[in-house]
């Protein structure tokens, strides 16, 4: 994954995609299911 991919995503000019969001994951070693429950749960707090 490019550094200019990573800044776009920071930037939110660009969505992440789930392959993606695990390859970035597994690179920082970070678990993405707690990813993905802390973000369920901030959409149910809409």
């Amino acid at each position: 994954m490019s550094h200019a991919t990573i800044m776009r995503f920071e930037n939110a000019e660009r969505s992440i995609d789930i392959l993606q969001l695990l390859k970035i994951c597994s690179a920082l070693g970070a678990d993405a299911g707690h990813i993905l429950d802390l973000a369920q749960q901030q959409v149910q707090e809409l």
